[in-house]
């Protein structure tokens, strides 16, 4: 990956492919989510830019850095980069990154997918508190007490998750879209790129 310094942040990319561009912002806590569709061969003949967010590559941010902040900095990389209008693809929190770029820059953004999208802001339902007490909250934790195996067991894996397929099972909740054997193959994979 290619680090830019864009302001007082540093924000790490990789790109591959000609044609329209497609920027893949990753979800918080995991910088490397969109590495398997990046490589996607359905996605030749597309300019596929994969980013990292600040605080996500060698350097730490300065400072605490807002989903606003966040979007700034991929303008600012999708500018360096001379890209004409993007087409943003954001899982959970960059999603609203996204929308804040096509808010404060829609001569740049093409398209948004919006993967997942956060329960914050404009997604907030009523019982959006009580799922992220319940389901990211533990993963949350988890994460800040470095410890990465129980904070990705916690965020893709509940048994008590009403997607679940019985109590105490430790399927995925995402079951039907993959074999446990792929999602254990991801979790190794996840790990490495946290810890290393």
């Amino acid at each position: 990956m290619q680090a830019v310094v864009v302001g007082d942040a540093a924000i790490a990319h990789s790109q591959h492919g000609v044609g329209e561009p497609i920027v893949l912002v990753h979800p918080g806590v995991f910088g490397d989510w969109f590495l398997p569709v990046s490589a996607s061969p359905s996605l030749q003949g597309f300019r596929v830019i994969r980013v990292h967010r600040p605080g996500y590559g060698p350097a730490p941010p300065q400072r605490h850095l807002t989903l606003g902040d966040h979007a700034h900095a991929v303008a600012a990389l999708v500018d360096r980069l001379a890209l004409p209008r993007i087409n943003w693809v954001g899982h959970s929190s960059s999603c609203q990154m996204g929308l804040e770029l096509a808010i404060v820059r829609p001569d740049r953004v093409h398209s948004l997918v919006l993967l997942e999208p956060a329960a914050v802001g404009g997604f907030t339902v009523p019982a959006t508190e009580e799922l992220v007490r319940q389901f990211a909250g533990p993963a949350m934790e988890a994460f800040a007490a470095g410890d990465m195996a129980a904070a990705f067991d916690n965020f893709i894996f509940r048994d008590s998750c009403p997607l679940s397929s019985s109590r105490g099972s430790m399927q995925p909740m995402v079951r039907g879209f993959s074999s446990p054997s792929s999602w254990s193959k991801r979790r190794e994979r996840s790990l490495g790129l946290l810890s290393g």
